[in-house]
């Protein structure tokens, strides 16, 4: 979770956080506050509202967890080909590395409680396994059991109350809960697949023709043509489920390629050649469009950590 605060306290963060042991407080330029509990985990409790045009997710991953809980929105979640509609209180967990992304339906509030929390939450408890529920390397869509029902919502109330009354012990109250609440969703949820719909053909091998050739592809024009498609109608059909341009996803798996292999230890010249980018000049600007510093800079960082 340091990558993330660091990056936050630049681009989103407002001045002067609240910092006590164990936990800081950053004001989201958002509109809403977020508490780091421990070094390793992040909850806020999230309600915006969002029109068509404003709506801001978009198909991305994290090196993170990331644990949603919804409240309330004509929203969907959208992971692995598959389009999850929640009701209140469903819990949405998407591993490290699972691409996903919401789904705005229509305009209107959409509030959630947001957990991330880094692997190193359960190994600093010297856990060698992650929990049933958070073993997962796909997206998983659950409900709590009608008789865990109010422990569940009593834990998750009292959670936010201690972090935003913070209270003598927030801290420690704040970690009792987190683990009270992941207990209870390991042992008492079950998978909501009542709720899940199979993303339209035409868009998931849209999706899967760029994973499979992103390497040599060069514009949205060839894969456009290679579906006898014209470029408005992926580009459209593509942007209505993933909130993302096709261009930019093509230019994502790229740019992440690119991220392994530099980690890897290759050179930015190797990795330039094997993303298919035709010239240094490109490659450096697409890289550090994405991820703020040049893919030299990516490398010595890696190599340091």
């Amino acid at each position: 979770m340091k990558d993330y605060l660091q990056s936050h306290i630049i681009k989103k963060y407002l001045p002067n956080p609240m910092i006590l042991s164990g936990l800081k407080k950053y004001m989201n330029s958002s509109g809403w506050e977020d508490f780091y509990i421990g070094n390793h985990l992040l909850f806020s409790h999230r309600k915006t509202y969002y029109s068509t045009g404003m709506f801001p997710e978009k198909l991305h991953s994290h090196v993170f967890f990331e644990m949603d809980i919804y409240m309330e929105g004509s929203i969907s979640y959208i992971s692995d080909n598959q389009e999850m509609l929640p009701h209140k209180n469903d819990i949405m967990l998407f591993p490290p590395g699972c691409q996903h992304t919401a789904r705005l339906l229509e305009p209107g509030h959409y509030e959630r409680y947001v957990f991330y929390f880094s692997p190193q939450f359960f190994a600093d408890m010297g856990m060698t396994e992650f929990p049933a529920f958070f073993s997962q390397i796909h997206a998983c869509f659950h409900h709590i059991r009608p008789d865990a029902y109010p422990t569940f919502c009593y834990l998750l109330e009292h959670l936010k109350h201690t972090l935003t009354q913070l209270e003598q012990d927030a801290t420690l109250s704040a970690f009792s809960d987190v683990l009270q609440l992941f207990h209870l969703i390991t042992v008492s949820s079950e998978p909501n697949s009542t709720r899940i719909m199979d993303i339209p053909a035409n868009v998931r091998e849209l999706r899967e023709y760029v994973d499979q050739y992103f390497k040599t592809l060069q514009t949205v024009n060839e894969i456009a043509q290679h579906f006898y498609y014209s470029r408005e109608y992926v580009s459209k059909i593509f942007r209505q489920y993933y909130n993302l341009p096709l261009s930019e996803y093509l230019m994502i798996q790229k740019i992440n390629y690119a991220k392994a292999l530099l980690t890897e230890g290759k050179s930015v010249t190797c990795a330039c050649s094997s993303c298919g980018f035709h010239s240094m000049s490109s490659f450096i600007n697409a890289f550090r469009k994405r991820t703020g510093i040049t893919p030299s800079e990516y490398k010595k960082k890696k190599k340091n950590n």
